[in-house]
Formats: C-alpha cells, sequence, structure tokens
C-alpha cells in the first residue's frame, strides 16, 4: 500500500498500477462472485455427474430405470419402505398424521380464545 500526498488515501498497488479504494473493493467483489460461482458450478457438475452414473448403472445392472441410490415404496395407505444405498428404513406415517392433526387443533383452540 501506498500513501497518495494529495488525496492522503491509501492506494493498492496491482502490478505497476494503483488502484484507489472502490476499484480495490469492486475487485474483491468481483472475485466474490466468481469463486461462489465456481464452487456451485462444480458442486452442480459434480451432483449430476453422480445421478447419471446411478441411472445408467442401475438400467445395465438391474435392468430398472430410474435412480437406484433412492428409493420409496408404498405399502398400504400409512407405510412407506426408503431404500438408502441399500440400506432399508421402514416408515409408519400414521402417527406421524396423528401428531400433526394434533397440533393444528392446538393452534386452532387458541385462536379462538
Amino acid at each position: 500500500m501506498v500513501l497518495c500526498i494529495k488525496t492522503r488515501k491509501y492506494l493498492l498497488i496491482k502490478g505497476n498500477i494503483l488502484m484507489k479504494r472502490v476499484d480495490r473493493f469492486r475487485q474483491i467483489r468481483r472475485t466474490r462472485k466468481r469463486c461462489l460461482f465456481t464452487l456451485l458450478f462444480s458442486f452442480l457438475l459434480f451432483v449430476s455427474g453422480v445421478f447419471i452414473v446411478d441411472c445408467s448403472l442401475n438400467d445395465l445392472m438391474n435392468k430398472k430405470s430410474g435412480m437406484g441410490m433412492v428409493y420409496i415404496k408404498q405399502y398400504g395407505d400409512y407405510y412407506y419402505e426408503i431404500d438408502v444405498l441399500g440400506k432399508s428404513i421402514a416408515l409408519d406415517t400414521q402417527y406421524i398424521i396423528r401428531d400433526i392433526a394434533k397440533v393444528k387443533d392446538l393452534f386452532e383452540h387458541k385462536d379462538k380464545e
């Protein structure tokens, strides 16, 4: 950094060019946006690659179309089986629906009072 005698402001030297304070912060914002865009694009590219490979392998190996990482199967009205990477989870939604109804009733009674 160099102190400018006329304006008494510090200037950042970039190569042979002196940068004013506003230009320096503008460049920092641009760099930050570029880094964020690069990270988001890389993550999106990685996730889409994993899904494409998963769909094609599932189609080749299991003769099923779609993703093989996550399956959701419904048994009856309230029972679901969720398969995540070969691990199975049984879910009974009857309890969840009942608890949601209780919470709704609780809020409705408070509104009436």
